[in-house]
């Protein structure tokens, strides 16, 4: 059974997601790494993060990245080619205009496309969708009941396109896309707010 916990940056109300099983405890996954906290250390002590999930580069999303990769050196992140080149350009992940210019660059990044599959626990496999709109290099991963969307799609609010990369038209088909693969109990997590049903939102 898998369990998956989301934690808040409250200073940009962006989500980061802990993916656990019971077959496994001691091995974690994360989805985004816009928050670092007292709860990262607590975690160290009885989890080990494996793998990093970017939905995208935005600062708001990566922030942490730093952070959680000094905590976990044998952690490999996973994200499409122009999240790896967006890392590196703090105009591109957006970090320059917070007035913190940051650049990432890592060593052990696997690049991830269109229907790549990613085992995270024994028979439980990740599966990548490629969803441009909010940015080129966007990303979507559904795992069992649960769909991992970013600024993707955020239940509630309207994608915005007007970034660095985002493309209106992109969107229109990403959206699309997401809700031929959902199922009316699939579990929406987005990049910011609550996780919601699919059965509780309008994407018409």
């Amino acid at each position: 059974m898998l369990s998956v916990k989301q934690f808040v940056n409250s200073t940009f109300n962006s989500n980061t997601y802990l993916i656990q099983s019971e077959i496994n405890p001691r091995s974690g996954w994360l989805v985004d790494v816009g928050i670092f906290s007292d709860w990262f250390e607590g975690l160290h002590s009885h989890c080990e993060i494996e793998g990093i999930f970017l939905t995208h580069a935005h600062y708001d999303h990566i922030y942490a990245i730093h952070e959680v990769i000094s905590l976990f050196p044998k952690c490999k992140i996973y994200c499409s080619e122009f999240t790896r080149t967006s890392l590196i350009d703090p105009k591109l992940n957006l970090s320059f205009y917070h007035e913190e210019p940051l650049s990432y660059s890592f060593d052990d990044i696997e690049l991830l496309k269109e229907g790549d599959r990613i085992e995270l626990f024994n028979g439980i496999e990740l599966m990548t969708i490629e969803t441009p709109g909010h940015n080129k290099g966007s990303l979507s991963f559904l795992l069992e009941q649960y769909i991992f969307t970013g600024d993707s799609l955020v239940p509630g609010h309207k994608v915005v396109t007007k970034l660095k990369s985002g493309n209106i038209d992109d969107n229109t088909i990403s959206l699309s896309k997401l809700n031929n693969v959902m199922k009316s109990d699939t579990l929406i997590c987005s990049g910011h707010g609550p996780m919601v049903e699919r059965q509780f939102i309008n994407l018409e």
